[in-house]
């Protein structure tokens, strides 16, 4: 079955909206660990978190974020793309399944290397977040005629190393995906953790199988794909696919950099009151209107865009981006 259609699924008529919340690398405060735990790869990140990234994610920030979301009435869905873990124990899993519990919204994540960082039992692991994500990847999940598709990048990796990798399997599926929901005049969101873009992040964290992905995106498009893992608000294009990608700050952390500051985006996706077949030459697209706010509500940046033409109908207020950052 390509789509499951446990959300909200009444059609999205002409003029009609969906707002998602997307936040990410939230690097959720670790619970009381036993040694065991750190016998591995871990070890090295236990050292970091306790020297540097304990200091740098502040849940006070992440609550205060939350908060300025929770005020939002008209939001459909928080999007978190990865990283609610700083081990990837079962402890840790446990612990962010029992916060996801209490978000006053329906939420749908993918993992991050942090969340994958050594191997471990599944049904201790990622079974305990099968109610926001599944089992298995991509997963689909309908908000009238938007489409949130979640695709997993997260592996283990060797010490020193946090790259992506999303197999053959997946893709395969995902290709599957995108055709049927073109077919359907379904807006096609995707969300990973690692950016399929090459120069965001260094090699030692990028994605591995970034080109089979661009092939795929390049043969059936997506609307827009949003990522986290570089703890930077940046926009950026996939290759001459015309499709954005968008990244977000981390949801905790606190930074004096614009880009690297605590931030989530304000996703809001119209269908046009005149909106034709998208097989149509007379076809207008979605039109895309993300706000990137800061942890406190001051927004930051607005940014408006059309799908049919990502690039040439591209708006931004303050207008900084670059080919690259927002």
């Amino acid at each position: 079955m390509l789509s499951d259609t446990s959300a909200e699924n009444a059609s999205v008529g002409p003029g009609a909206s969906v707002t998602f919340a997307h936040i990410s690398d939230l690097h959720l405060p670790p619970p009381a660990l036993p040694w065991r735990r750190f016998l591995n790869k871990r070890l090295l990140s236990r050292h970091y978190w306790q020297q540097h990234r304990r200091h740098q994610h502040l849940p006070a920030i992440r609550d205060r974020m939350l908060a300025d979301i929770t005020r939002d009435r008209q939001l459909n869905a928080l999007l978190i793309t990865g990283d609610l873990t700083n081990f990837g124990t079962p402890e840790e899993f446990s612990q962010a399944a029992r916060w996801l519990k209490t978000l006053p919204l329906p939420a749908l994540l993918v993992p991050g290397n942090h969340d994958a960082m050594v191997a471990a039992p599944y049904a201790q692991t990622g079974k305990l977040w099968e109610p926001w994500s599944a089992e298995h990847y991509p997963y689909i999940r309908h908000f009238g005629n938007v489409a949130v598709i979640g695709l997993n990048s997260a592996v283990p990796t060797p010490p020193f190393m946090a790259y992506g990798h999303i197999g053959a399997k997946q893709l395969t599926r995902l290709g599957a995906i995108l055709a049927t929901l073109k077919d359907q005049n379904i807006c096609r969101i995707l969300m990973l953790h690692h950016p399929p873009q090459r120069g965001l992040d260094s090699r030692l964290k990028s994605l591995r199988d970034t080109e089979a992905l661009g092939k795929v995106l390049q043969q059936h498009g997506t609307e827009l794909i949003l990522h986290g893992h570089t703890h930077q608000a940046t926009l950026s294009e996939i290759g001459n696919a015309n499709i954005p990608l968008l990244g977000v700050g981390a949801t905790s952390m606190k930074h004096d950099h614009p880009e690297r500051m605590a931030s989530w985006n304000r996703i809001c996706i119209t269908r046009p009151a005149h909106f034709q077949d998208q097989t149509s030459s007379s076809s207008q697209g979605w039109q895309f209107e993300v706000t990137r706010r800061s942890a406190e509500g001051a927004v930051l940046q607005n940014i408006c865009w059309n799908s049919e033409d990502f690039r040439g109908s591209l708006r931004t207020t303050p207008a900084q981006w670059q080919g690259g950052k927002a």
